[in-house]
């Protein structure tokens, strides 16, 4: 069926029983509708329950059509109850990784979440505090095949070698994304503090930023240290070396700046 959305939210005003929505969840697929990246022929239909007519699946969908604006085909059936509650979300979760390998595109999955953390920031939140937002395949991609692919990749190979390194037990997407942001502004600079400093420990003295990080990141192994806390120890190292500022004791500042999260200089 032609599902406009006006039809959508004639049926989703008979949506009474079905599970809490997901507003990012409906978000991101409007997005996708919106940019002619939904493809309906392999997307899940609307499902009604047999007996009480009332809708069992598909209110995402449903949502994502009428603030997208963009009707779309859909497939719509009537269906036992018990039929909705044994199969509706019971299959194994694909990740963007496994999705864009089923669509012939390699990737792995730093560079993918390094690609997600780069269109939540864009998009003004904290890395690790972009729930609101959750970034579609097709928008992911996007970020991998764009302009900045290289530096993409080139920061998430750079993280993971820094992750498994030592102990330092920084997670590769926070300094993926620092890397990244850091070498937009100054590669050469950028590679000298991430992959000669801190990955290597090459040329430092006990004061140097990149010790300083080294330092902290251990010291919070079994501490709580969620991603905007790392990424801006780690940005406010970066911002140190590029000062030219000498320290012993890497400490956050009273605040983060105006968005809760370090800016890199």
């Amino acid at each position: 069926m032609w599902v406009t959305p006006a039809l959508a939210r004639t049926w989703l005003d008979l949506n009474e029983e079905n599970r809490k929505l997901r507003d990012n969840h409906a978000a991101a697929f409007a997005r996708d509708m919106a940019s002619g990246n939904w493809h309906e022929e392999v997307i899940a239909g609307v499902h009604f329950v047999d007996d009480t007519g009332k809708l069992g699946d598909g209110q995402h969908r449903l949502h994502a059509i009428e603030q997208s604006g963009e009707p779309q085909w859909m497939l719509v059936r009537s269906v036992p109850a018990e039929a909705i509650v044994n199969a509706v979300d019971r299959g194994a979760r694909r990740n963007v990784v496994d999705a864009l390998h089923f669509a012939g595109f390699s990737t792995t999955p730093v560079r993918a979440a390094l690609a997600r953390k780069i269109i939540q920031m864009d998009a003004g939140f904290a890395p690790g505090g972009a729930g609101r937002l959750k970034p579609t395949d097709a928008e992911i991609k996007a970020v991998l095949i764009g302009p900045n692919a290289e530096l993409v990749n080139h920061a998430a190979d750079v993280a993971m070698q820094i992750r498994k390194a030592d102990a330092l037990k920084a997670r590769p997407g926070n300094v993926a994304i620092a890397y990244y942001q850091a070498a937009k502004i100054d590669k050469d600079a950028a590679r000298e503090f991430f992959e000669t400093q801190l990955l290597k420990s090459e040329g430092l003295v006990f004061e140097s930023p990149a010790n300083a990080l080294r330092r902290r990141l251990q010291n919070a192994v079994g501490k709580k240290m969620n991603d905007t806390e790392q990424y801006n120890y780690i940005v406010h190292a970066w911002n140190h070396y590029r000062r030219g500022t000498l320290l012993s004791r890497l400490q956050s500042p009273d605040s983060w700046g105006p968005t809760g999260y370090a800016t890199p200089i």
